[in-house]
């Protein structure tokens, strides 16, 4: 209607009714605008609240993405120590099964070192016993030996002192024989 003009009257003026449409029409559509500019102020005001909570999400996000960043170079860090761990590890292993060989073979040589050893001391006290039995039969032959020996250095000690004792008496009597002679000779006269 407000393209149109209001048509005249007959009396001078607008037409009654067009004009009381066209404010009716007129407050029907301010109603509206003010219902519209509500709506809009209650939009403005829902999407300025949308924004601040875009905001804080977006800076929400942000931090978030950082520390997503931030963990992902750490897992790749983590990743690259792994991998090294494992080239570490490999050689270790290997190593590991290397010295557990290692010992099994020591260990049954150990084993067999002992057995050895336990034999040779097995022979060496047996050889130490023949020994000792050797000795001890030796040393009870030399003490029959020298008792022997002894009983007949006393037997001859003792004949020869009996000897002795019969030579000395002898001696003693032909002593005082020659001295009886002596006497005897030199009473004889021999210058007659």
């Amino acid at each position: 209607m407000s393209d149109k003009k209001f048509r005249s009257s007959l009396f001078g003026g607008f037409n009654r009714d067009d004009v009381v449409k066209y404010i009716e029409k007129a407050s029907e559509k301010t109603a509206e605008y003010r219902a519209d500019s509500v709506k809009y102020h209650e939009l403005v005001l829902a999407n300025q609240k949308l924004q601040d909570k875009f905001s804080v999400l977006q800076n929400e996000f942000s931090e978030l993405s950082a520390e997503a960043d931030r963990l992902r170079d750490e897992l790749s860090e983590r990743e690259a120590e792994v991998e090294g761990l494992r080239a570490r590890l490999e050689p270790a292993e290997a190593s590991a099964a290397e010295f557990a060989a290692t010992r099994e073979r020591l260990a049954a040589m150990e084993v067999d070192a002992a057995k050895r050893a336990a034999e040779i001391e097995r022979e060496a006290r047996e050889k130490a016993d023949a020994v000792a039995d050797k000795c001890a039969r030796g040393l009870e032959k030399l003490k029959a030996e020298y008792v022997s020996a002894s009983e007949d250095a006393e037997s001859t000690a003792a004949h020869l002192l009996s000897e002795a004792e019969r030579i000395s008496r002898r001696l003693t009597t032909l002593s005082a024989m020659l001295a009886d002679s002596a006497d005897a000779f030199s009473e004889l006269d021999i210058s007659k």
